[in-house]
């Protein structure tokens, strides 16, 4: 942005803009194949796609993030049917949706509180509800949460649930926010 800047003043000789620019597009160049292979990571490809039992992918996420929410004293509550159909999926990239969304409850309960996942079969496959008892999302915001960059958190950088989003979307799912549900975030995984 800066050399962008610098390239457009017609202050500068022309020499000097012309290295602005050109440096400009070097790291726009750089920064496109970085995004690109951000993408490419986070597209499932066919190859690495397995039959994932969703409850445990779950359990070990828990265990990964259970030293941070009992820190917190958050109440992690679970419902799982007994048996549950196994969905093809790419393991590592379900693994960070989860991680994501549980680590935003994570945010939104400072202070604590009950994070209740519930599981069941559907039609197509398996719902999956993460629901927190934090503050919840603004009705302003609702719409937005899913877009790039957007974040409610001071420190947020608004990637979380959109690359979740992408994620889903990928592998034939939907990932929404659940409307009317109390208190708190009730995210709906499909």
């Amino acid at each position: 942005q800066n050399c962008l800047h610098l390239g457009v003043r017609s202050d500068l000789i022309q020499e000097k803009r012309d290295e602005y620019i050109q440096l400009a597009y070097t790291e726009l160049e750089r920064l496109m194949g970085t995004v690109q292979r951000m993408l490419d990571f986070y597209r499932p490809g066919s190859l690495d796609m397995q039959r994932v039992d969703i409850a445990d992918l779950l359990q070990h996420v828990l265990k990964l993030l259970s030293p941070q929410l009992a820190e917190r004293s958050i109440n992690v509550l679970i419902k799982v049917p007994g048996k549950l159909p196994k969905v093809m999926a790419v393991t590592s990239q379900l693994e960070q949706v989860f991680i994501n969304i549980i680590l935003n409850a994570y945010d939104a309960m400072p202070d604590g509180g009950d994070l209740k996942i519930s599981m069941q079969s559907t039609r197509d496959g398996v719902e999956v509800l993460i629901h927190d008892s934090g503050s919840g999302i603004p009705d302003s915001d609702r719409t937005r949460i899913f877009e790039p960059f957007f974040s409610t958190k001071k420190s947020g950088t608004g990637i979380g649930l959109s690359v979740s989003y992408g994620i889903i979307a990928a592998h034939g799912g939907n990932l929404d926010l659940v409307q009317d549900r109390g208190s708190g975030a009730c995210i709906r995984i499909t």
